[in-house]
């Protein structure tokens, strides 16, 4: 997906670079989850706002050559980098990707085993509607797989509590204004979506990682942007003065930033929906 914010690193989220760094330090994690799903070798996947390919490879890791693995997304750049990965890999020719907008994309009815939808439809503006699609594309017993955060179970420590409350709630109250159309908040919407579409049968599980200090380089740059990130939205929302309190905290150049303390934890929560068509 498209996404013009920037981070720290002063590129957008968007870019090659930014996602595959955000893969790498997650990559055994997500080498897991993707064991964990029902994707099964020959099966016919569809990665819908599939970035720089790196959860399709993963996908054609499983499904093997007798298997198919097409990835979407709106961007070029990202489809560039995910074709560069593509090439060398020993399942190449079972990679297929295409450029498209999600929201005007038209799917071949009953025609996958398997739909990922992984941090995608927090950008998307109608995202019950991608899921219709989704949910129609796939054959009888496949699988729509969600994949989404709630910023708000996101844990800092040691973050003062009347800090990360207040900047929360300003984030929460200007979400219902779009905050240029990214919903931070998403992951808790995702069961009442899925129980208006009839013939599903839906499970849901979590998955953490953690980070405690000594933090490493990446892990450090990590977190300043997902902090930045909330100082972002906390802009947003007008919440000016909640941001300058929140965002010293992982200051860099301030002596004393949290991120040198011998007590600092950061963790994150990603919450995964398996949709079956029954």
């Amino acid at each position: 997906m498209i996404d013009h914010r920037w981070n720290t690193s002063h590129q957008p989220y968007s870019t090659a670079a930014w996602l595959d760094n955000h893969h790498a330090i997650k990559s055994r994690l997500r080498s897991e989850l993707i064991a964990k799903l029902s994707i099964n070798s020959g099966d016919c996947v569809l990665d819908l706002g599939c970035g720089p390919g790196n959860w399709s490879i993963l996908c054609a890791d499983r499904v093997g050559v007798r298997g198919r693995v097409t990835g979407v997304d709106a961007d070029e750049t990202v489809l560039d980098a995910a074709r560069r990965r593509r090439e060398g890999h020993c399942l190449a020719a079972v990679i297929d990707f295409a450029h498209a907008r999600l929201e005007d994309i038209e799917l071949a009815v009953a025609s996958h085993d398997v739909v990922l939808l992984f941090n995608v439809l927090s950008y998307i503006r109608e995202p019950q509607a991608l899921i219709a699609k989704a949910i129609a594309t796939l054959r009888p017993g496949g699988r729509l797989f969600i994949k989404d955060t709630d910023l708000q179970s996101d844990f800092y420590w040691p973050v003062p509590f009347d800090v990360h409350s207040s900047i929360m709630r300003a984030i929460v109250s200007g979400t219902t204004d779009g905050l240029d159309g990214y919903n931070p908040f998403f992951a808790r919407q995702v069961p009442g979506l899925l129980r208006r579409f009839p013939g599903l049968r839906v499970s849901t599980f979590s998955q953490s990682f953690s980070f405690f200090a000594p933090l490493a380089r990446e892990e450090r740059e990590y977190v300043r942007a997902n902090a930045a990130l909330v100082s972002e939205l906390a802009v947003k929302a007008g919440a000016l003065e909640d941001v300058d309190a929140w965002y010293s905290l992982f200051d860099d150049g301030r002596e004393g930033s949290i991120l040198d303390g011998a007590d600092f934890t950061y963790a994150m929560n990603e919450f995964v929906f398996q949709a079956v068509v029954t």
